[in-house]
């Protein structure tokens, strides 16, 4: 077995809408609308080629902002103090602003972020 890229990942979120609008505010772009009786609604919003994030309804009514199981995903971005701009603008929040680091031998420059539902996305940009 030989894993190839990211398929998707799946976002518990509280406000279906709301959540939906902040991605598509980072550049995202809504590839299906997902439907089922009583209302229930979630989409698959394509960051960029491979990264897919299905943003649906917490199974559990207490449940929601993706925390079963993931600490975080990290988005690989051309500029980082850019993408941090953009989730700020949208509505999330900087936890560790850009700066220095090494991703094993490599130069990089990263940022904590978080989305609307409390989610972790860190941003890395390879230098």
């Amino acid at each position: 077995m030989k894993i190839i890229g990211l398929n998707h990942f799946q976002l518990d979120s509280r406000d279906v809408e709301r959540t939906r609008a902040f991605y598509e505010a980072l550049g995202g772009k809504v590839i299906r609308v997902m439907e089922r009786e009583d209302g229930w609604k979630g989409y698959h919003v394509q960051l960029v080629e491979n990264c897919v994030i299905e943003i649906q309804p917490p199974r559990l009514l207490e449940g929601g902002g993706g925390f079963d199981g993931w600490d975080h995903v990290a988005l690989q971005v051309d500029n980082c103090e850019e993408a941090c701009a953009v989730v700020e603008a949208a509505g999330g929040i900087i936890e560790k602003r850009p700066s220095g680091n090494m991703l094993g031998e490599r130069p990089i420059i990263n940022a904590v972020t978080f989305g609307l539902d409390g989610e972790k996305i860190e941003m890395v940009q390879m230098l």
